[in-house]
């Protein structure tokens, strides 16, 4: 019987999977596949970047993980939304477009992780921004961001026109990644203008149930495509782009991570990889909203439907308008501590309010000031709980665990409070409607974070590369002790980086391509 083959086998054609697949097919002698759990990218809703509000939980394209908050019994859950999708979270994210501090990318390769300083990865990024991603100016404004933006600029923060320049502290607009007024993800920019090359193959709808593995060394996949369990065999490399949660899952499925967790599970050890699924990390935010007054915020002119007429036309003429935003519009980096003068804080400003995006916007005009601590201490974990591929794996977040975060929190909490009483921005503010002025106590701001604070969707980490024991992958990203299999997402990120993830992650599949590209 003919076995299916290729030379690549690319696991999830999310944010870095399509770009290593579109990289890896360059070479016209390569025949690559990507398996893809979730369908093609063609609801209109993930092109409009509004639509981020419609995605994001939309459960046709999504995983719907959710994970304990911390690791006391009966612990919340809180939301893990990630892309089942071609493009994945690229294709469903809020489109901010922030390449993080070069320091973090220096402090990645002094961890044992050499060769990812940022003078080397910066040309990665220079690669993207230069060619096949869409990066903007965003095509609105709104006077509450405007006023949010000369507030910060009173209390001593410097105005900057982009985060991703020579320093990222200050305040301003972020930048989208959008292309004329549409979302440009991983799969628009990368992977379909490659599959017209003809030595490319997607399969979607196909859940991958574990890697086959033989004497030390990836021989192919195992999947399930409309319900049929099918084998891929891979002549060079499989490579795991699964993400923070899918390639650990992936692996351990696999036989391949700590030792206890796979006999719990009923999987045979392969290889006892202890690092796989820890070292987890994650943005914890923590979102202050006032009720607006003075102008018309998107609460109102989203239930409108002379609005909403106005929008659709705007956008179908010029592609500029309300409809061409991301999940914020304007937001600063700021220091929580004079002695540090890397921001460790994020704040993101929007002229909306919501408790939940699924649910809709608030019914009074409101705003929005998100807290992001960006370099979390606190350290999570994944571990599957049973050898069902189907079965979603459990997830501790483990927030606020290490005291630090509390007090990065607190103090950019203060510092949020400050902005929304400085003017402009002030005369706007009607009111706190969340936490509310009456949560003022250091311990009170800790309970409402621990009660209502959630994911911004940056979960990364849980396959890190290094060259330590705990290590999942070493800096070329192969993983230790198994051959033919590499990982490419944001799962081998050391640390977070300091703002949002999806361009890292982007990066970590433009240079996995380069590093899998020279080694054959």
């Amino acid at each position: 019987m003919a076995v299916d083959r290729f030379d690549y086998v690319i696991i999830g054609a999310g944010s870095a999977g399509c770009i290593v697949a579109a990289r890896l097919a360059e070479n016209s002698a390569n025949r690559v596949l990507v398996l893809e759990a979730g369908p093609w990218d063609r609801s209109p809703w993930i092109h409009l970047p509004i639509g981020f509000y419609r995605t994001i939980a939309d459960p046709r394209i999504g995983w719907g993980y959710e994970a304990s908050f911390d690791a006391t019994p009966g612990a919340r859950a809180v939301a893990w939304p990630r892309g089942r999708v071609v493009g994945g979270c690229s294709s469903v994210n809020g489109l901010v477009y922030v390449r993080g501090q070069r320091e973090d990318f220096d402090d990645w390769a002094t961890a044992s992780a050499t060769g990812w300083e940022w003078a080397r990865v910066a040309k990665y990024f220079e690669r993207m921004e230069s060619g096949p991603v869409g990066v903007s100016d965003p095509r609105y404004t709104h006077p509450l961001c405007d006023a949010f933006v000369e507030a910060a600029v009173r209390s001593g923060i410097e105005r900057v026109a982009d985060f991703n320049g020579p320093t990222q502290g200050g305040a301003g607009y972020f930048r989208l990644n959008t292309r004329h007024g549409r979302r440009s993800s991983a799969a628009t920019a990368y992977l379909h203008p490659a599959r017209r090359r003809g030595n490319i193959e997607v399969r979607t709808d196909s859940l991958v149930e574990r890697l086959e593995i033989n004497r030390g060394a990836v021989r192919g996949v195992w999947y399930r495509r409309n319900g049929v369990r099918q084998f891929v065999a891979a002549a060079r490399e499989v490579v795991l782009c699964a993400g923070a949660i899918g390639s650990p899952q992936v692996l351990q499925l696999s036989g391949v991570g700590p030792a206890r967790v796979l006999e719990r599970a009923g999987v045979a050890v392969v290889h006892d990889l202890s690092g796989v699924g820890r070292n987890l990390q994650d943005h914890f935010a923590v979102r202050l909203v006032a009720r607006a007054r003075g102008t018309r915020t998107l609460n109102e002119m989203s239930r409108s439907l002379r609005s909403k007429a106005a929008m659709t036309i705007q956008y179908a003429l010029a592609r500029r308008g309300p409809l061409t935003l991301g999940a914020v519009m304007a937001g600063a980096f700021v220091t929580s501590a004079g002695e540090d003068a890397r921001p460790d804080v994020q704040l993101l400003f929007g002229p909306l309010s919501t408790d939940n995006p699924a649910e809709g916007l608030h019914p009074f005009p409101g705003m929005t000031l998100t807290v992001c601590p960006l370099r979390p201490k606190s350290r999570g974990w994944l571990e599957i709980r049973s050898a069902d591929p189907l079965a979603h794996p459990h997830i501790t977040a483990n927030y606020l665990d290490h005291e630090d975060d509390g007090r990065t929190l607190l103090a950019g909490l203060r510092l949020a409070r400050r902005l929304l009483a400085t003017e402009p921005l002030a005369q706007f503010v009607a009111d706190e409607h969340r936490p509310g002025r009456e949560c003022d106590s250091n311990a009170e701001l800790l309970e409402y974070a621990r009660a209502k604070g959630g994911s911004i969707y940056h979960p990364v980490g849980s396959c890190r590369m290094g060259t330590d024991g705990d290590a999942v992958v070493d800096p070329t990203l192969r993983v230790r002790g198994i051959e033919g299999l590499r990982i490419a997402d944001a799962a081998v990120m050391p640390t977070i980086p300091s703002g949002n993830t999806n361009a890292a992650c982007m990066v970590v599949g433009e240079y996995a391509a380069d590093l899998i590209a020279t080694s054959h």
